[in-house]
């Protein structure tokens, strides 16, 4: 018994398998209690075509665009935005864990993470939708609401859960996260929710096959996503450019005063002086001293 206790004493728990846990039970949970309550589908609803949207949220994770060496992108909402409005919030947890299993492997934790955020925000995104579409006619303005209020739900979890797991890894802050996602947030979600919005309202009103046309903004998503990391990329290489040449400058204009300090002893150290003075001049007439 003493060495099992031993043994036990040398497992550390790492703050990040914690969390790992806490999230995946809490994940487990929702899951459960959304079938006991809401249950799977809408009556009127087939389940055939969450398979093809499985796919779809499936092949959209794969082709994510790297924002930064921790901080990835996807289209994967689009989908998951699409079946919390249409098919409703237990749909929608098991779509966004079906969007990481191809990623299933080591390290364990990473995938576990992942998974257990996919469900909770899917499962909380259909739920906020079904609270507002409860009770009424499924009218254009009705539909378009829930998917705005279904889109805020998504985004806000997805930045909190994301800002949790670079924070308790190590890898990143909640500064950098926002400054990073937050343009593209603000530019797709009043554009992609009422997308999704007519496409759910054509769904449900007129014919399911319509659903066929969700590739359209999805793939025009992607293409946002993809000019946003390569502009990010251009003027990260700009600036990194600009101190190159700036160092550049700097190394040349030295080594100009160190070849005219050399050339005559009389003169030596003019130049540093003449750039003393000017900087000094400077200061005073602006009324600084920096």
């Amino acid at each position: 018994m003493s060495r099992f206790f031993k043994v036990a004493r040398s497992v550390k728990c790492s703050p990040i398998a914690l969390y790992a846990a806490i999230l995946a039970t809490f994940a487990v949970g929702l899951t459960a209690s959304l079938a006991m309550t809401v249950g799977f589908l809408p009556e009127e609803r087939s389940a055939w075509p969450l398979l093809g949207f499985a796919l779809l949220a499936v092949i959209a994770e794969r082709q994510s665009v790297r924002l930064t060496e921790n901080i990835e992108l996807s289209v994967a909402f689009l989908p998951l935005l699409f079946v919390a409005v249409v098919f409703g919030p237990l749909a929608a947890a098991l779509i966004g864990a079906a969007t990481v299993l191809t990623d299933f492997g080591r390290p364990f934790t990473r995938w576990v993470i992942w998974t257990a955020n996919r469900t909770v925000i899917g499962g909380l995104a259909g739920l906020a939708a079904y609270q507002a579409m409860e009770g009424g006619a499924h009218t254009l303005g009705r539909i378009l609401a829930a998917t705005s209020v279904a889109a805020v739900v998504d985004f806000a979890f997805d930045f909190v859960l994301s800002a949790l797991t670079l924070v308790l890894r190590g890898t990143g802050s909640v500064g950098e996260l926002a400054i990073t996602t937050g343009p593209v947030a603000l530019a797709g979600i009043p554009l992609y929710t009422s997308l999704v919005g007519v496409l759910a309202y054509s769904y449900i009103a007129f014919t399911p096959w319509s659903a066929a046309l969700f590739f359209i903004p999805a793939l025009a998503a992607q293409r946002l996503f993809v000019i946003y990391r390569e502009q990010r990329v251009a003027l990260t290489e700009l600036a990194e450019a600009n101190q190159r040449m700036e160092r550049a400058n700097l190394s040349f204009a030295a080594a100009l005063v160190a070849t005219l300090d050399a050339r005559d002893r009389y003169t030596a150290g003019h130049s540093a002086a003449v750039a003393i003075y000017s900087r000094d001049i400077y200061r005073g007439a602006h009324g600084t001293e920096q």
